[in-house]
């Protein structure tokens, strides 16, 4: 019989064995004992060249087989005994298991690097102060608004009657905003925009940072997302 597998290329005596058994096209739950012992005594007879240190897994399984294998020889004394060659059945199938999985990471291996990292939230603190000019972000607004391709002559007229309409919207919305937060003491962002239109959703945001601005209400959020409590300095 001619060994062209040689031990140094099987990681251990389990896929030795696992390789014997997938030789034969064998069930792996009706093992043929003696005929796989032999095979793997075999392939042990050809490493008395290996150093007996790098085997000794592979001495011990042989052992192993050759004990299942005078089990299996002598009578059984009780029909329901355990067969001896369930606890080797185990330690194979887990193998394969563990073969199957290191294949699969083995194939895998290349692509690692294009995995999408998972978005990180950074911490930050809770209590913060937002250094923002209310003005200026209406002038920001006018750019922009002027920058839009217009259709009519009367567009800059209609700019600055937005902006204008705008300006003394948000002075009015800062009033109201703080009028309400000196009557409650405490209050959330959630509180101030339910029911409202988008527009004046945004206007009381700006009065929101704006009044942060000046110092007179501090903002306090717990983590991103979460609702804004307002409360008065």
């Amino acid at each position: 019989m001619n060994f062209e597998v040689k031990l140094p290329n099987f990681e251990g005596p389990l896929d030795l064995l696992l390789y014997l058994i997938k030789k034969e096209k064998i069930n792996i739950y009706d093992i043929p004992i003696a005929e796989i012992t032999n095979q793997y005594l075999m392939y042990i007879n050809h490493l008395d060249t290996i150093n007996v240190d790098s085997i000794s897994e592979f001495l011990v399984m042989a052992a192993t087989l050759l004990e299942i294998k005078s089990k299996m020889l002598l009578p059984k004394l009780q029909e329901e005994e355990e067969d001896p060659r369930q606890e080797l059945v185990e330690r194979l199938r887990e193998y394969q298991k563990y073969k199957e999985v290191a294949i699969y990471l083995k194939e895998n291996h290349p692509y690692r690097e294009s995995y999408k990292r998972a978005f990180e939230l950074r911490n930050f603190e809770s209590n913060f102060v937002v250094k923002v000019d209310v003005n200026k972000l209406i002038e920001t607004y006018k750019n922009i608004l002027s920058k839009k391709e217009t259709t009519s002559s009367n567009n800059d007229e209609r700019l600055q009657e937005i902006t204008k309409k705008q300006t003394i919207s948000i002075l009015k919305v800062i009033k109201q905003v703080l009028e309400y937060i000196k009557q409650k003491g405490v209050a959330y962002f959630s509180h101030l925009i339910k029911g409202i239109s988008k527009d004046e959703i945004v206007y009381r945001f700006l009065a929101i940072l704006e009044l942060c601005r000046l110092g007179h209400i501090s903002l306090h959020q717990q983590k991103v997302f979460d609702d804004i409590k307002i409360t008065k300095r």
